[in-house]
Order: structure tokens, then C-alpha cells, then sequence
């Protein structure tokens, strides 16, 4: 039987999964070239793990993502966003 916890940690994972998952495949069919590209690709295959999270709490009513991941990954896309801003 899953808690809560549990429940949203397998949940989070497998939305993981999934961008990580659809990034990949888009980034080998189109080949990309540069950091700029690179970086369009990665929001696309994110977008994907959004929908579906998105979608899932539709249907359920509630949030699958922990408050505490859900700050980390905040915290790391702000991260990101600044380590692409310095590059340029």
C-alpha cells in the first residue's frame, strides 16, 4: 500500500521520466545545434511532463507533486535560467 508520500514521489519520478524521455527522442530527431536550440528542446519535452501533471491532477483533484520537490524544482529551473544568462 502507498502513502501519500509515496504515491507522489513514484509520481514525480515517472514525470521525470517522461521529459526526460520525450527531450531525448526530440533532440535526436532534430539534431540540435547550439545551446539556444538545445535549450527550446529541453522546454518542449519538459511541456510534455507539464501537460500530462497537469491533466492527472485534473482528473484526481489534487496535486501530485510534493510542496517540497515542487520549491527544488523551482529553485533548480531559476538556477538554470541564470546559468544560461551568464553564457551569453
Amino acid at each position: 500500500k502507498y502513502s501519500k508520500y509515496n504515491y507522489k514521489a513514484f509520481t514525480e519520478r515517472g514525470l521525470y521520466m517522461l521529459a526526460e524521455a520525450t527531450t531525448t527522442q526530440i533532440s535526436k530527431n532534430e539534431n540540435p545545434k547550439g545551446m539556444a536550440e538545445s535549450t527550446n528542446i529541453a522546454q518542449r519535452g519538459s511541456k510534455t511532463a507539464r501537460t500530462a501533471r497537469e491533466a492527472a491532477e485534473r482528473e484526481i483533484g489534487h496535486s501530485i507533486v510534493s510542496p517540497e520537490n515542487a520549491r527544488r524544482m523551482i529553485n533548480n529551473t531559476a538556477e538554470a535560467r541564470e546559468v544560461i544568462k551568464r553564457k551569453k
